[in-house]
């Protein structure tokens, strides 16, 4: 399924969403809330000039944060993990942000790749300011490589640039249990 999904946001670069299909978060205010059963995207990404900025947001809790895009083969693979990293993110009292490095033309395939793997979490498009952020931390010189995970504390500092993937449950679990 993850191919013939692959194949056809490939084929369809502006395949139509349903309209109605999607939960949209119309406020620049992130809630609280837990995000257990919700998906939540952060409108205006071009409040947010630093990923500090955008953990803060989130109220106090430790984070998780997948960056991945659309395109990106091995990102949607780790999507298979998702059901366990929410129950391990439950289980240590972790938020999960999902930063998508897509383009904004691809905002309708970014949407629906979300509701059909059901990533359960807040969800935002990467800003100009924020991919600056990421290619310095990454400090490759040039693109930012993913996936790529990172874990920030309750303070919204960066914890661990390097996170393991969903599918490294175990080395995972011990790093959010350290927090």
């Amino acid at each position: 399924m993850v191919i013939l999904y692959l194949i056809l946001s490939m084929l369809t670069p502006e395949l139509p969403v349903a309209e109605g299909s999607l939960a949209f978060s119309t406020s620049t205010v992130v809630t609280g809330t837990s995000v257990e059963n919700e998906i939540h995207f952060i409108e205006n990404s071009e409040q947010f000039q630093s990923l500090e900025e955008v953990v803060g947001a989130l109220n106090g809790k430790k984070v998780y944060v997948d960056i991945w895009a659309t395109w990106c083969g091995p990102c949607i693979e780790e999507f298979e993990h998702n059901e366990k990293l929410q129950e391990l993110a439950r289980e240590h009292d972790f938020d999960i942000l999902y930063l998508s490095v897509d383009e904004p033309r691809r905002e309708q395939q970014w949407k629906a790749a979300i509701q059909h793997f059901n990533l359960k979490g807040y969800h935002l498009l990467v800003n100009p300011a924020l991919e600056k952020q990421l290619r310095a931390l990454f400090n490759n010189g040039g693109g930012v490589q993913i996936p790529w995970y990172m874990i920030f504390d309750e303070e919204a500092k960066l914890a661990k640039v390097y996170a393991p993937r969903p599918s490294e449950l175990k080395a995972l679990a011990r790093n959010m249990k350290k927090l």
